[in-house]
């Protein structure tokens, strides 16, 4: 699975030009829109500029008409829609963050975001489905015995001996 299957397709994106106090602002009125430690942060032209620290907007080390482009973290990958999602984690956890950027190949637009939950959510469903896979049933029948386990079926018929 790669990360352009997992992704958001309608991330939630700050303009690096905008306030800090603007962006607590919105936060306060949006509060549910964002659920994750950091915020992705982009220029006017939608290109990936970093992420911004949640904790940073109301720690009070910047001032409040400064610009969010001044108080980025200082890691800052990001991912291609064609990159694994497990190499995905491993970037995600080497970085410290619980959400990463998708951009574009040609160029550092961003198309999408990935965060914890998303991957965890993407693991569970595939868990559930592997799993629904795995469960062997059998049918006693007449004169043959169905039997199904991981993704085969198998098909036993009864000796006429047995019966007898």
């Amino acid at each position: 699975i790669n990360a352009g299957v997992v992704m958001e397709d309608e991330p939630f994106v700050v303009d690096a030009a905008n306030s800090i106090d603007d962006l607590r602002s919105w936060m306060a009125a949006n509060s549910g829109k964002c659920n994750s430690r950091f915020l992705v942060v982009a220029d006017r032209d939608e290109n990936f500029a970093g992420y911004l620290p949640v904790e940073t907007l109301y720690s009070g080390s910047e001032k409040a008409d400064s610009p969010v482009g001044v108080a980025l973290y200082d890691k800052a990958p990001f991912v291609t829609e064609d990159v694994p999602v497990n190499r995905v984690c491993e970037i995600m956890g080497d970085a410290g963050l619980d959400c990463i950027a998708v951009v574009s190949k040609p160029g550092n637009k961003v198309t999408g975001i990935i965060n914890a939950a998303d991957i965890i959510k993407t693991y569970s469903h595939l868990h559930l489905q592997d799993n629904a896979y795995q469960t062997s049933i059998s049918i006693p029948r007449r004169t043959l015995k169905l039997i199904v386990r991981g993704r085969t079926l198998v098909q036993f018929i009864r000796d006429k001996t047995e019966n007898n």
